[in-house]
């Protein structure tokens, strides 16, 4: 009975014996793989200390714009929903879009603001223990000229 039975279970999971037709294949697809944020600063250590991931999923409502900060560790965002230009203290900026991925500037003044409608963003942190994934305006090792920047620490 139970050689009966691990024989059905065998026929079943194969298919009766006929070629299954062909499951969906699993996909990957790299969204962003880089050395550099996205103003072009080359990306040089990982903070020292025990590793640390963190993956956060930050809603932005609309018409936002963001206190400047930085991040002392390297981190990517992945914008599922709405707009969101950034800029950094020297005045470069971006625009990101839905379906769009981002490496963050380390140590470097930055801000967000979003367009007219909310903006949702997964972002994954590479950090150490004791470090936090934003880090505001006054307490960052400022790596860009002042020049461009307004208001450094308001929103």
């Amino acid at each position: 009975m139970r050689t009966a039975l691990l024989l059905l279970t065998a026929w079943f999971i194969a298919g009766c014996g006929n070629t299954p037709e062909q499951a969906d294949a699993i996909e990957a697809k790299t969204l962003l793989r880089t050395q550099v944020a996205w103003d072009q600063t080359p990306y040089t250590t990982y903070p020292s200390g025990r590793p640390e991931l963190s993956l956060m999923k930050i809603r932005i409502p609309a018409r936002t714009t963001m206190d400047w900060h930085c991040h002392l560790a390297p981190n990517a965002g992945y914008l599922l929903a709405g707009q969101i230009e950034v800029e950094n203290a020297a005045g470069i900026r971006v625009m990101l879009n839905a379906g769009d991925a981002l490496a963050e500037i380390v140590g470097g003044l930055h801000r967000g603001r979003t367009a007219e409608s909310p903006a949702e963003i997964l972002v994954f942190y590479a950090s150490a223990t004791g470090i936090a994934p934003f880090t505001p305006a006054e307490q960052c090792p400022q790596r860009v000229p002042k020049q461009g920047m307004t208001t450094p620490a308001a929103g």
